[in-house]
């Protein structure tokens, strides 16, 4: 597992406990994202129960940086729930990802509505690409 999937990973993670509570959808979530990666079962397991220390990977094109927040924006949505401290944690990796704060509420609203119509990420990606 590179050291920037498992920043993403552990982030996703404390995007599924923002709001206190661990749906056994959000670890669906986890396994399934991993599993399209190729990572074994066993080392989420084994990064779930311990997890190591990790420096936050900050994404470098807009393409990582929105494929990162639209994985955080089907977390919130994974238990049917929008809670605010999960949109307020999807605003703040926003910002830590360099997007302009007045486009924030914006960008996030535009996420979790992608997310809610369950949006491929494929299609996502390429109206981004179109506009960038």
């Amino acid at each position: 597992m590179t050291p920037e999937f498992q920043s993403h990973f552990l982030n996703l993670y404390l995007m599924a406990l923002s709001d206190s509570e661990f749906d056994e959808k959000e670890i669906a979530i986890l396994y399934n994202l991993a599993e399209e990666k190729g990572i074994p079962k066993e080392k989420i397991d084994r990064l779930l129960l311990s997890p190591t220390s990790s420096q936050f990977h900050y994404p470098d094109t807009i393409i990582e940086k929105v494929e990162y927040l639209y994985d955080y924006a089907k977390m919130i949505l994974a238990d049917g729930i929008v809670h605010e401290e999960e949109v307020r944690t999807l605003q703040k990796f926003c910002i830590k990802f360099q997007f302009e704060e007045k486009n924030v509420p914006m960008i996030s609203e535009l996420l979790i509505e992608a997310a809610k119509n369950d949006l491929p990420k494929n299609e996502l990606l390429n109206f981004v690409t179109q506009i960038n």
